[in-house]
């Protein structure tokens, strides 16, 4: 029968853990891709690819923020992407630099409206990690038409 110090069964309990967490947390890094047009209306948006992706649950909703940017990154907005109980799902699509001005886009008004919100169990920085897919081809209210695909992962604060 062998003895095992406590200390040194502490120390690999410690060392087999580390190398069994390391694959899962590398796998936590936000993750985000796609492209979105907006044309017509007061103002017309080039292509745009997001560029960064924050969850809204440090913001006060279900959803996500994917800030969207042009390929010189001249010009970024804010997609803020949401799945709300009470009002049912939303793509608000902010102006550039603005955030307080904005157009809804909703189901009713799209040919194409498929948005999925998924939380992720862990907490990054004290907020809720989110998760999704947005594909939109809708008309505005203002006569905007925004077509486009987005898939984000990991997104926290």
């Amino acid at each position: 029968m062998t003895y095992v110090k406590p200390k040194t069964a502490r120390m690999c309990t410690f060392i087999t853990a580390a190398t069994l967490a390391c694959p899962l947390l590398a796998g936590c890094v936000a993750t985000y891709e796609g492209s979105f047009t907006r044309t017509g209306g007061p103002t017309q948006a080039p292509e745009a690819a997001p560029i960064a992706c924050a969850s809204g649950d440090g913001r006060g909703f279900f959803g996500v923020d994917v800030t969207v940017g042009t390929a010189d990154q001249s010009r970024a907005s804010l997609i803020r992407i949401v799945d709300d109980p009470m009002n049912g799902k939303v793509v608000r699509m902010y102006e550039q630099g603005e955030h307080t001005a904005y157009v809804d886009y909703r189901p009713s008004s799209c040919r194409v409206f498929d948005l999925t919100i998924k939380r992720h169990g862990m907490l990054k920085n004290g907020v809720r990690a989110m998760g999704g897919h947005v594909a939109l081809d809708c008309d505005g209210p203002d006569g905007t038409r925004v077509v486009g695909h987005g898939d984000f992962d990991w997104c926290g604060n």
